[in-house]
């Protein structure tokens, strides 16, 4: 994880740092590509997540700093006509893409400012999700719902602050114009965990404003802003790649699909990368997300664990999934699920309608077990246990998770009616085929 986070962090530095002629940095613009109007973005105000501070401050200036330290208000002088009780407290933020931990309400409610007053807010890389820093904007909530963009912003990169210049006492956050967004947690945050050979899509959305700098609904960009998708920072890798590799066409989508690798790779953590194109200049700015790739699939029997393959299809209203050690082909050991009836996740109980089967081979002599027996008089009696499905459910194509665990019965003596019982486990992953 560590490589994958290093790499991302020195391809930010170097797609970043894009200077102009007066050696500064080029602020991205709104797209010179049309794209369609979307509704105003409107939410309700953000509950409090921490402690307000007050401070008196009165027509000669002032500077108040929040209670976690990551946020100062400076209030020049001549910005108020009198005494006036200055509050600063953090809130949660409803705006898309917004910090989440460094939105503020500034009270009282709707004080104007006769003069700039400046607000100074501190970030992370991991905050911003390892984004190019240019591409923070801060927004403020207004009374009526809506976000409007307030500025100029002024990003200092070293020591990783915004400042912005605000006219009114309202309820502040900073947030990513453009976001890397997939359709699985459909939000923008960091990391996303994917199944081996899992896909997902990402796309590169982008909150607009009007002419009165109010945000709007974010769209997905034009395709002319992706110049190319990445992983760990390479592009075109082929699917055989451990690191898992892109469907089609990298350069210039604006959508793409990425397909986890059948193996968790050394580094159980990737980043795919976005490279962005953006204003008159074409500047350089990127746009990253760290992907986890879990393996989930093992078993435990009779307190014995083994990593296991696995595989599900649908097919005929019945559900069919197997968890397999094949490690050593001479002492197999697989466990098996049928179900019918299955809806989605939820927990279904050993029945006839689930019957669970575990082949041993791994013990002399092989031992076959099952989720029921039939005794003597000819009657099936079902073991305690159940199969949970926590996600997914009979999508083919989709990821299915769950877990089965109980006890598995056999029969040892089928004249008396012997039994012995056995405590199983298991845990899977897997994309349902059908």
């Amino acid at each position: 994880m560590k490589k994958s986070m290093i790499i991302a962090a020195v391809l930010m530095l170097l797609v970043s740092c894009t200077k102009n002629k007066d050696n500064k940095p080029i602020e991205p613009d709104q797209p010179d590509i049309e794209q369609p109007v979307s509704d105003p973005i409107v939410t309700e105000p953000g509950q409090s997540a921490g402690v307000a501070v007050q401070k008196t401050i009165g027509p000669s200036g002032g500077t108040i700093t929040s209670a976690d330290g990551n946020a100062q208000l400076v209030i020049p002088a001549g910005a108020l006509d009198q005494n006036q009780t200055i509050t600063l407290q953090p809130i949660e933020s409803k705006l898309p893409g917004s910090m989440q931990k460094n939105a503020y309400r500034i009270g009282p409610a709707n004080l104007p400012f006769k003069q700039d007053a400046e607000l100074v807010v501190k970030y992370t890389s991991k905050e911003i999700h390892e984004a190019s820093p240019e591409l923070m904007q801060v927004a403020a909530h207004q009374s009526n719902g809506k976000w409007k963009r307030v500025g100029p912003v002024v990003k200092n990169k070293t020591a990783k602050t915004l400042s912005a210049k605000i006219r009114r006492t309202w309820d502040y956050t900073p947030f990513l114009e453009y976001h890397l967004e997939d359709n699985k947690t459909k939000t923008d945050t960091a990391v996303i965990s994917l199944l081996v050979g899992e896909k997902v899509e990402f796309s590169v959305t982008h909150i607009v404003w009007d002419k009165d700098s109010t945000l709007r609904v974010p769209l997905i960009v034009g395709p002319k802003e992706v110049s190319v998708w990445q992983i760990n920072g390479e592009p075109n890798l082929p699917v055989t790649h451990p690191n898992g590799h892109f469907e089609g066409e990298e350069a210039a989508k604006r959508s793409i699909n990425y397909v986890a690798p059948v193996k968790v790779p050394a580094e159980d953590t990737v980043s795919v990368s976005a490279q962005l194109l953006l204003g008159s200049n074409r500047s350089i700015y990127l746009l990253v997300r760290q992907v986890a790739i879990v393996d989930q699939n093992r078993i435990r029997i009779d307190g014995r664990w083994y990593n296991a393959k696995a595989g599900a299809i649908y097919t005929g209203g019945l559900l069919m999934i197997t968890l397999g050690d094949i490690s050593n082909p001479s002492k197999p050991v697989n466990l098996n699920i049928n179900m019918m009836s299955v809806t989605g996740p939820g927990t279904y109980s050993f029945s006839d309608a689930t019957v669970v089967t575990f082949l041993d081979g791994a013990v002399t002599p092989v031992k076959g077990w099952e989720s029921y027996y039939t005794d003597i008089h000819g009657k099936r009696i079902h073991a305690g246990g159940s199969v949970t499905i926590t996600a997914g459910g009979i999508q083919v194509g989709q990821p299915l998770e769950g877990r089965v665990e109980g006890e598995l019965l056999r029969v040892v003596n089928s004249t008396t009616g012997q039994v012995e019982r056995v405590a199983v486990y298991g845990s899977f992953g897997v994309i349902l085929g059908g």
